[in-house]
């Protein structure tokens, strides 16, 4: 039964918009447009992707919560993904559109935007092509303004992806953890490794952060959580894009791959490249110091543990800690460098390119010193200091994260850009 039937008490708004707090007014101007159908002043609900409260449902007409909350099933007459979401055309999307296509009732419709075949392949986005095969079913396109309207006609599909896991245990994440809260307090440091289970490299010692245990133990580390944990599973979407399309880019198809991500938090992009159908992963590990994101990894882990087929482990220690015991084919750090004193960033840099295999790729993202940034602005890096950091490594490669698309040094300034090196 869906969450809103037999419940006289619980009454959800017709429509559910999904965009950036910023372009609501013009984006809705233009859906009315569009769909002479649709009321924008009646019962809508706006629901601003990572931008709006980390509360959960049931919400009321007007309010915004997290695009990464659960919603109810079958409960909106029409969803509507505004052209500001950026979706790549990846699990970590399809997870995204099915758990949309959920939400609407029987009839209803998804309205979501696409782009031509040219831009969806130079870009990594939508084609209405793909949509539509996704799906299972067309759907109509209204005035050829690249939106297709696609009608509630079965059963959602089914992805396996970080984000359909998010969806499915958001909901019990309080009891989780509370239960893992428990479960840490008064731990001994030779217990981490029993508490955290089969996902720990067995053979890497544990080392951790001096307050993460009572980051994980205060009496509001839940809403903190809830918060961290929506950030991070938001920029899983562009980052396994991204590091997707450098694998298929530099690497042999045929290979194997092993990828590990320093300062990776909890893990879910490590997992989500693991998932992905058109790579082999082999192994895919996240390096972190922070026992809060190792045990929501280990909530993650225990959830995808079928799909990831043992293929993701975790290292609970600080990336200059970190030992080297295999070779890799990518090995990345992002907005992890900043968090190190320059000198422990330098080796940490170091280390991780001499580990890479004949040919692998050490992939960097920072966020470039701008004032712009309020929060660790003292951290950041200069573009002069990022560039003469990986400078012994070899020449970047530069791409954009808001489209799998390679740029030249000259077109950079001071973007916060995918910087790639190839091991010679």
């Amino acid at each position: 039964m869906p969450p809103h039937a037999g419940s006289s008490q619980r009454h959800y708004p017709s429509a559910l918009y999904l965009g950036q707090p910023g372009a609501v007014d013009r984006e809705l101007d233009w859906i009315v447009r569009l769909l002479p159908d649709f009321d924008a002043d009646a019962n809508r609900l706006l629901l601003f992707a990572q931008s709006g409260a980390s509360g959960g449902w049931p919400l009321s007409a007007g309010d915004a919560g997290s695009a990464y909350c659960a919603l109810p099933q079958e409960c909106f007459g029409r969803v509507i993904v505004g052209t500001t979401c950026r979706l790549f055309r990846n699990p970590w999307s399809q997870a995204m559109l099915s758990h949309l296509y959920a939400a609407v009732r029987p009839g209803g419709s998804l309205v979501v935007p696409f782009v031509s075949e040219a831009e969806a392949q130079r870009k990594g986005y939508w084609s209405r092509t793909a949509l539509e095969q996704f799906f299972g079913h067309g759907g109509r396109e209204p005035g050829d303004q690249g939106v297709l309207v696609l009608t509630r006609e079965g059963a959602p599909p089914v992805v396996d992806s970080t984000l359909r896991w998010h969806f499915g245990h958001r909901g019990s994440l309080p009891a989780a953890h509370a239960e893992l809260r428990s479960r840490a307090g008064g731990i001994e440091l030779a217990g981490v490794r029993a508490l955290l289970g089969p996902m720990l490299l067995s053979e890497e010692p544990i080392a951790i952060d001096e307050l993460t245990l009572a980051d994980v133990l205060e009496s509001e580390g839940l809403e903190s959580v809830l918060a961290v944990e929506d950030y991070l599973i938001g920029g899983v979407g562009y980052k396994s894009a991204l590091l997707n399309h450098i694998a298929r880019r530099y690497l042999p198809p045929d290979r194997p791959l092993r990828f590990l991500d320093q300062g990776g938090g909890a893990g879910f992009l490590a997992a989500e490249l693991a998932l992905q159908p058109d790579l082999t992963v082999q192994r895919s590990v996240c390096v972190d110091a922070s026992l809060a994101m190792a045990l929501t990894a280990r909530r993650m882990h225990d959830g995808l543990r079928r799909a990831l087929a043992d293929r993701f482990a975790f290292s609970l220690t600080r990336a200059g800690n970190f030992t080297y015991a295999d070779q890799y084919d990518l090995i990345s750090f992002i907005s992890a460098l900043m968090y190190m004193p320059r000198d422990e960033a330098r080796d940490a840099a170091s280390r991780a390119f001499e580990a890479l295999r004949p040919g692998g790729v050490l992939i960097v993202h920072e966020n470039i010193k701008s004032p712009s940034y309020k929060r660790d602005y003292d951290l950041m890096f200069t573009v002069e200091e990022l560039e003469a950091l990986l400078s012994p490594f070899g020449t970047p490669e530069y791409y954009l994260s808001t489209a799998t698309i390679e740029i030249p040094r000259e077109q950079v300034g001071q973007r916060s850009v995918f910087r790639v090196i190839q091991k010679q």
